[in-house]
């Protein structure tokens, strides 16, 4: 088994009961996470941050969610796995969903990785034995 999708751990991701397209959002959140252009919030000494969900929609079209309540079920999904909490808050602008990472759930995703097995030449299923 490959050990790591998108840096993460397999294993843990398979636990945590999420699949393909929820590494790949999962990735693209520690990947937006930490750059400047997110929207961040603190609220109760908590930070969160905004996702926008057409945005995410429109720059991984690969995973191929076509709307925005098919994300908001993912990401549900993602946060009933514990990597997330979500806070809703709203305003005379909108209703805005922001996220924060439950810390030792997404450090579980990048433990347990291990450097992929390199072949063994003397294995016979590689080549023949002296």
């Amino acid at each position: 088994m490959k050990y790591t999708i998108f840096g993460f751990s397999q294993k843990k991701l398979i636990q945590l009961k999420l699949d393909l397209k929820d590494a790949c959002i999962i990735r693209y959140m520690v990947d937006f996470y930490s750059s400047s252009k997110m929207i961040k919030i603190t609220e109760e000494g908590k930070e969160y941050f905004w996702i926008n969900y057409q945005y995410l929609i429109d720059n991984i079209p690969i995973i191929e969610i076509k709307n925005k309540e098919s994300l908001g079920r993912r990401l549900k999904n993602i946060e009933e796995s514990g990597l997330l909490e979500k806070k809703t808050i709203k305003n005379s602008k909108g209703t805005f969903s922001f996220f924060r990472f439950i810390e030792d759930v997404l450090l579980s995703l990048l433990e347990d990785i291990h450097p992929t097995q390199k072949s063994d030449p003397t294995d016979s299923k590689v080549g023949p034995k002296d």
